[in-house]
């Protein structure tokens, strides 16, 4: 189940998946995740990853060996596209951190 909060503006404010099961009851299909790169950093310096799922993914967790941090770095992904973005720790080695993004 999944518990979305909203403002009276409608904003997402908090949205989490509610696990009504313990993880060694679930039965799921495996799913197949891939992930695309942005080319380039976004005027902010941030690098968009757009993240897919082609069945329910439960527990989706980024890494990289790259200096920063992900927006969302572990998250429930249905059978859908989600797009997250690194932010890197510094905009000096902003270049490095994109192709240590891509390489790692």
């Amino acid at each position: 189940m999944i518990s979305t909060v909203t403002d009276e503006e409608g904003a997402v404010i908090s949205e989490h998946l509610v696990q009504l099961a313990s993880p060694k009851d679930l039965v799921v299909p495996i799913a197949r995740l891939s992930f695309v790169i942005a080319p380039q950093a976004n005027a902010d310096g941030t690098i968009d990853i757009a993240v897919t799922s082609d069945k329910v993914a439960l527990w989706v967790t980024l890494t990289t060996l790259a200096q920063g941090r992900f927006t969302d770095n572990a998250f429930f992904l249905p059978a859908t596209t989600k797009t997250v973005r690194f932010v890197p720790f510094s905009a000096a080695t902003r270049a490095h951190d994109l192709a240590a993004l891509e390489a790692s």
